[in-house]
C-alpha cells in the first residue's frame, strides 16, 4: 500500500504541472487569436470610415460601398420606425387632450346655463375644487384651444 501512495505522490506534481502548462498554452493561443481578430477589425473599421483605402482594389471598394449603403438603409429604417411611433404617441395625446377639452367645455356650458337659470348660486359654488382651475368665465372669451394636426 505504501508503494502505491508513494507512486501517487510522485505523479501528482507532474500531472498538476502538465495541466497548468496545457492551460497556459491554451490561453496563450487564445490571446494571440484575439489580437489578430482585433487587428483585423481595426483595419476593417478604418476602411469603412474612409481611411487606408489606397491599397484596396476596385472590387473591394465596391464591396465596402455596398456594405455602407446597406447599413445606412437599416439606420434610416429604424429612424423612420421611431419617428412613426413618436407621431402616433403625439396624435394619441392630442386626441386625449381634445376629448378632455370638449368635456370641460360641456361642463362649463352646463354650469353657465344652470347659473343663468338660478342667479343666486354662483358658478364657483357649483364647481368642485379640481374643476375651478380648468373652467373659464365664458367660452366666448376663451382663446381657441383646439389642437390642429396636419
Amino acid at each position: 500500500m505504501s508503494k502505491v501512495i508513494k507512486r501517487y505522490e510522485d505523479l501528482q506534481p507532474h500531472s498538476a504541472h502538465r495541466v497548468l502548462s496545457q492551460e497556459r498554452e491554451f490561453w496563450k493561443n487564445q490571446a494571440l487569436h484575439l489580437r489578430k481578430q482585433v487587428g483585423y477589425l481595426n483595419d476593417v473599421d478604418n476602411c469603412l470610415m474612409g481611411g487606408n483605402t489606397t491599397g484596396l482594389s476596385f472590387q473591394e471598394l465596391q464591396n465596402i460601398e455596398v456594405r455602407l449603403e446597406s447599413a445606412m438603409n437599416r439606420i434610416r429604417s429604424r429612424r423612420n420606425e421611431l419617428l412613426t411611433m413618436q407621431a402616433r404617441d403625439i396624435i394619441s395625446k392630442g386626441n386625449d387632450l381634445w376629448a378632455e377639452n370638449n368635456m370641460l367645455k360641456r361642463k362649463l356650458e352646463e354650469l353657465l346655463q344652470t347659473s343663468s337659470e338660478n342667479p343666486a348660486v354662483s358658478i364657483t359654488d357649483r364647481l368642485s375644487t379640481s374643476e375651478i382651475g380648468n373652467a373659464t368665465s365664458s367660452s366666448k372669451d376663451a382663446p381657441d384651444t383646439k389642437l390642429k394636426l396636419g
